[in-house]
């Protein structure tokens, strides 16, 4: 999850970041309900033309009941403190793709070692479904 911080406060520190870091990952691929609602958040912000700075960030969270949705104000407006440098966010949002793709594999053999112990008949079926999930 410290990447996914990384990231967030990079994008509020220079929110030119943002089109390269959506460019790599989605809001769903954040493991941190937090931070997943939080880069959503900057995404709508973005598109609706909403400058990306505190006051804008905090009027937001404030708006849409930050302290469940957000992980609250202070955790908000502190994401800019793990933006450790401002060069490496495109190799930190890399690192949360990869983590996604590797929970989906997870996830992807639990059902599949469910399928196989309730004897699945068409057993390519099954593997065809984890590949497809891939």
């Amino acid at each position: 999850m410290d990447a996914e911080r990384a990231v967030l406060g990079q994008i509020m520190l220079n929110p030119g970041a943002l089109p390269d870091v959506r460019a790599l990952v989605t809001a769903d691929q954040f493991y941190s309900q937090n931070n997943r609602n939080v880069f959503a958040m900057l995404c709508s912000m973005a598109d609706e033309g909403v400058p990306i700075d505190t006051v804008s960030i905090a009027d937001r969270v404030m708006r849409d009941g930050g302290q469940f949705r957000y992980g609250g104000l202070a955790y908000v407006v502190e994401l800019p403190d793990n933006a450790i440098t401002t060069t490496n966010f495109r190799h930190y949002a890399t690192i949360i793709r990869h983590k996604a793709i590797l929970r989906m594999v997870l996830s992807g053999t639990d059902d599949l070692r469910e399928k196989a112990r309730a004897n699945a008949p068409d057993v390519l079926a099954v593997v065809s479904d984890l590949s497809a999930a891939l």
